[in-house]
Formats: structure tokens, sequence, C-alpha cells
């Protein structure tokens, strides 16, 4: 994996890009299933994490949109803040306290779909944390 705070995945790999395509059955075939494209939604994301140096540190978790998947990080940091605080209910931080949470991450990236082109589009570090801003900014608002 890429270097903490790069977004340089070696990984997951910087051009990700895949077709989506799912086997559906033609019933006039009995040769097996064929292939069309996804009916995902535009904007359903795939957010990759790897937690530590170590290959079994890494995860995936999929989300309808991307809000979903920054409010997931949010989520992420505020596990650990509450592990570091012994259960405190309530978590408080800042923006900056968040990306320093990103930043420390092996490796994250986030696969957005466009449906237009049938591909995920892959999206780093400092990509995400934009997107975490404008989450929390969303929230506030």
């Amino acid at each position: 994996m890429g270097g903490k705070g790069k977004g340089k995945g070696k990984g997951w790999g910087p051009r990700v890009r895949q077709t989506i395509s799912k086997p559906t059955w033609n019933e006039h075939e009995s040769a097996g299933p064929s292939t069309e494209k996804s009916h995902l939604p535009s904007g359903h994301a795939i957010l990759l994490v790897q937690y530590s140096g170590t290959a079994s540190s890494k995860t995936y978790s999929e989300h309808g949109n991307v809000s979903s998947a920054m409010d997931d990080i949010c989520q992420m940091y505020e596990q650990v803040i509450k592990m570091d605080t012994r259960g405190r209910s309530q978590a408080k931080y800042t923006v900056e306290d968040l990306w320093s949470f990103i930043d420390r991450l092996e490796d994250i990236a986030c696969l957005v779909y466009e449906s237009k082109s049938g591909e995920y589009l892959p999206h780093n570090r400092e990509w995400i944390k934009n997107q975490v801003l404008r989450h929390l900014k969303g929230q506030v608002a």
C-alpha cells in the first residue's frame, strides 16, 4: 500500500476502473448466463480501507452514495475515539482530528460508480478528506 497521507495505493491501484456487469439468464439460450450493464445508481460507492501494513487489515464497505461512505469514515473515527476514551458515550472532535485519522490510515480510497460509463472511478485520500468536509458542512446546515 501507499505511504501515509499520500493517497497513492499500490494494493488498490491508482487506476482502478471496472465495468460492472451482472449475469442474467436468457430464456431462449441454454448455454448459460449472458451479461448486461448493471443498474446501480450513479454515486454508489465502495470505500476501501487498510488500517495498518498487514494485508489482513484491509476491508471495504459499500454505500448507496458518497455521503453515506463519508459518514462511515466519521463513524470509524468515532469508534477509535470511544476505544481511546474507555467507552464514553459521546465523541467530540475537530475536522483536523478527523483528517489526521485519515492520514494515519495505511491506505484509503473510494470507488464511485458512474452509470453513464458503467465504471467505478477511483478517488484518493485528498479527495476523501474534501468530501468528508463537505459531508460535515451539510450536517451543520
